[in-house]
């Protein structure tokens, strides 16, 4: 057995101070390669005697259990989670941004060309994206105020990474999808 246990550890503060408690992980999605977990972490840190709330992207490191964030710290008033791997790389990962004004979009993040690109504008619904099988489109969840949950599905732009506009209704009285993919295992390298 290869049980191993991990206590989650926040790197450094992107909201103004060092020795940020990590809460709770909420998703969590394995490397292709098996070498790294991604997650989303609720994170408080104290600020002038005010605890702060703030959920952030990070990956640990299975060999050692290291944390590594994912990326550099936001604003005291954003927060980024709900991280999903691309199907078929893990250079690519689509997350919830939320916004200071409260406002949700779903950003794709291409790690290898170094680019972001934009989704979809999600309104005042997280979007808890996944992508299909071949990598061309994202699934998200959305909720209004007539149709309850919804699942949309956009195509992406030739950058893997930018939605195209044609954001549609897949599935109605639907919420966080997951897309699954069958496919041969392949051994994992050690890094």
């Amino acid at each position: 057995a290869n049980n191993k246990s991990f206590t989650l550890e926040n790197q450094t503060s992107g909201q103004g101070s060092t020795g940020d408690l990590v809460v709770f992980a909420d998703v969590l999605e394995f490397a292709a390669g098996a070498n790294f977990l991604l997650y989303d972490a609720k994170n408080r840190t104290n600020l002038n005697g005010t605890a702060i709330d703030y959920w952030d992207i990070n990956l640990l490191r299975l060999d050692n259990g290291n944390t590594l964030r994912v990326f550099q710290p936001l604003p005291l008033d954003e927060s980024i989670g709900n991280p999903t791997f691309a199907q078929n790389s893990d250079n690519k990962i689509a997350f919830d941004h939320v916004k200071s004004d409260g406002s949700f979009e779903v950003i794709a993040v291409d790690f290898q060309s170094g680019s972001a690109g934009l989704v979809t504008n999600n309104f005042t619904s997280d979007g808890r994206p996944t992508f299909s099988g071949n990598d061309q489109e994202i699934f998200y969840h959305f909720r209004d105020g007539v149709n309850a949950d919804q699942i949309f599905r956009v195509t992406l732009a030739g950058d893997g990474i930018t939605g195209s506009g044609n954001d549609a209704v897949w599935a109605t009285e639907g919420f966080w999808p997951v897309w699954f993919t069958i496919g041969t295992a392949r051994s994992a390298s050690k890094p």
